[in-house]
């Protein structure tokens, strides 16, 4: 995850059947990103995903 300060977080999501699955803990107010570039940076070529994105707001 990215947020919007520049801070990144690494977490562990899960895809099955194009569904994602992930868990993160916050502890405090930010928004975060995970893009299409974040889940496919580690990957080779021939393993990229397709990821529409998704924004997570997180509040204290």
């Amino acid at each position: 995850m990215r947020s919007t300060d520049g801070a990144m977080r690494f977490i562990n999501i899960a895809f099955s059947d194009g569904r994602a699955s992930f868990t993160a803990e916050t502890k405090d107010s930010k928004r975060w990103e995970v893009a299409r570039e974040l889940i496919n940076s580690g990957l080779p070529p021939e393993a990229h995903m397709d990821f529409a994105g998704i924004v997570i707001t997180a509040v204290e």
